[in-house]
């Protein structure tokens, strides 16, 4: 069900007051930023995680990934990153996030269709490198332990 600009605004309004101060949207620019997940880079193409899975391993890069912040480690925004997948997720930053998720495919869903040729119908979530035990605080099972 589509959700109205009405509600979009309010969400976004939501979003910036409480989080517009540390959340940035990421950006792509070659030797930037890494041509398939946006990390920053210093003049190469791709992070360090995504060539070695490029050259060598036999694992394939995703042929399209869409990045909507970046989680800086030892920032305030790696921070909400940590504490919305810990094992007990915090419930402010869980709600940070999901308002990020929601706008991010609300607002951008017309545009990966037009990348894709196709309606978005699905998306996913990264299991954290960490690991954690039990669902991930988005998924349909984690929103029944009380996350958005």
């Amino acid at each position: 069900m589509p959700v109205s600009d009405a509600v979009l605004q309010q969400f976004r309004g939501v979003l910036v007051r409480q989080a517009g101060g540390y959340l940035r949207n990421t950006i792509r620019e070659e030797r930037v930023t890494c041509r398939v997940c946006s990390t920053p880079v210093d003049d190469f193409l791709r992070c360090f995680q995504c060539q070695q899975h490029h050259s060598g391993f036999g694992e394939q890069l995703a042929d399209a990934v869409g990045a909507l912040t970046y989680g800086v480690d030892g920032q305030q925004s790696g921070y909400v990153m940590y504490g919305y997948k810990s094992e007990n997720p915090i419930e402010e930053h869980v709600a940070v996030v999901a308002m990020t998720v929601m706008l991010g495919i609300s607002l951008h869903g017309p545009c990966l269709a037009a990348t894709v040729g196709a309606p978005v119908t699905h998306w996913t979530v990264v299991p954290s490198l960490r690991g954690r035990a039990g669902a991930h605080p988005l998924s349909p099972s984690g929103a029944a332990r009380g996350a958005p």
